[in-house]
């Protein structure tokens, strides 16, 4: 194919240049290579350069670049055959400096109904059309500063909302929001908005699943299994212990396994009962608020 020309650059935004050409006029055209560089009066190989883009019309949207950058381009024509033409001259645009979003505003935090540790968060949405996410910061302490520079969010979403999870009961936080664009620009932060968790009320759930109340077992090595919860707006279980009373002494609280780390849904324990007739098996569940309930079976070992 004839060599492309009137290849023109033009930046529409700080992440996006828009090229346009002369169509070339082959009957078996079949599409253009795009070339890119960052470096001016940069070299094409046709044969081992890979083109960002193919179109099959002369014009094409060069998008995700990088604000204030100057960015060249070449362009060739491919036939039917796979016959590259030869390049075109060189254009190059600079992508427009990106500019912060605006200000985050209306941040609202509300303590959902049945919950103990989670606040959740709304704002009113930005309107950019750049716009990426927005970073929220959190503090215990009222009135705190933000520096976007080098404080870490705890949250990027990419809505107007966020549910701030694993808090602790009876505590205030207070949370600033900042929107962020495409070029990783960080708008102003919002104004202050706060939230308090309420109080832990709810005592954790237990039961002994295995050995059946009132079974008969040989002594020995026991297993004993069960199940806990505290998910009533409770803060979750921390652990659960195991103690057999003989009648005679008490043996030693153990610790009993969980499901998987953190997850007490299911548990189970190998208890040594080295005696026999009538024991009681108490198990107690601790939620992390420190707050405790206790579940008993009583058995036969022979």
């Amino acid at each position: 194919p004839a060599q492309v020309t009137g290849l023109s650059a033009t930046a529409a935004g700080n992440t996006q240049i828009n090229l346009s050409w002369t169509a070339n006029t082959e009957p078996d055209l079949n599409h253009y290579n795009i070339y890119r560089s960052t470096t001016n009066g940069f070299t094409v190989n046709t044969a081992t350069d890979t083109p960002i883009a193919t179109p099959t019309t002369n014009s094409y949207s060069n998008t995700g670049l990088t604000a204030s950058t100057t960015y060249y381009y070449k362009v060739a024509a491919v036939n039917n055959s796979s016959v590259i033409g030869p390049v075109s001259s060189q254009a190059s645009a600079q992508t427009l400096a990106a500019t912060a979003p605006a200000q985050v505003t209306g941040v609202t935090v509300t303590t959902p109904t049945g919950t103990t540790y989670v606040l959740n968060l709304s704002w009113t949405a930005n309107t950019e059309p750049d716009l990426n996410h927005y970073n929220i910061y959190r503090s215990t302490t009222n009135g705190f500063t933000v520096n976007t520079a080098t404080d870490t969010p705890i949250a990027t979403p990419t809505t107007n909302s966020y549910s701030n999870t694993g808090l602790t009961a009876s505590t205030t936080y207070y949370y600033k929001v900042a929107a962020v664009n495409n070029s990783s620009v960080i708008g102003p932060v919002s104004s202050q908005a706060s939230g308090t968790t309420v109080a832990d009320t709810t005592i954790p759930m237990i039961r002994i699943t295995s050995p059946a109340n009132n079974a008969t077992v040989p002594h020995g090595n026991i297993l004993v299994q069960g199940t806990s919860s505290d998910d009533l707006g409770g803060s979750g279980v921390k652990n659960v212990v195991v103690l057999v009373d003989t009648g005679a002494t008490i043996l030693p609280y153990a610790t009993a396994t969980p499901f998987a780390p953190g997850n007490w849904s299911t548990w189970s324990i190998t208890l040594n009962i080295p005696t026999t007739g009538s024991q009681r098996i108490l198990a107690r569940a601790t939620d992390n608020a420190g707050k405790q309930n206790w579940n008993s079976i009583t058995i036969t070992t022979t």
